[in-house]
């Protein structure tokens, strides 16, 4: 969020807001001044964010990414040194959800 404020983004236009799903999601699925949101998480979640969204009118852009485990391929001449770790890595940090 600092890389993008400075960046020169107006104010407003990126919001990061972290908390309780259940008390900030919330709040944001209802605040009518948001016209967007964006999810990464559990497809139980997702599908609750979308549902929200839908049934408010105008509806509300949703963009979502559930139950991603950062899927990758290791070729037969790659360096096993290097993928191994990655690929623990991809899988069990982030709770394996590293989803730009």
């Amino acid at each position: 969020a600092q890389h993008i404020a400075a960046a020169g983004l107006p104010a407003g236009v990126f919001n990061l807001v972290m908390g309780r799903g259940s008390v900030v999601g919330e709040a944001m699925l209802a605040h009518p001044g948001i016209d967007a949101i964006s999810f990464t998480g559990s497809q139980g979640v997702g599908l609750r964010v979308a549902q929200a969204a839908a049934a408010r009118l105008p509806i509300k852009k949703v963009q979502l990414e559930m139950g991603g485990k950062n899927p990758l391929v290791v070729l037969d001449d790659a360096d096993l040194a290097v993928a191994v770790p990655v690929a623990v890595n991809g899988a069990f940090f982030s709770t394996g959800q590293r989803c730009t």
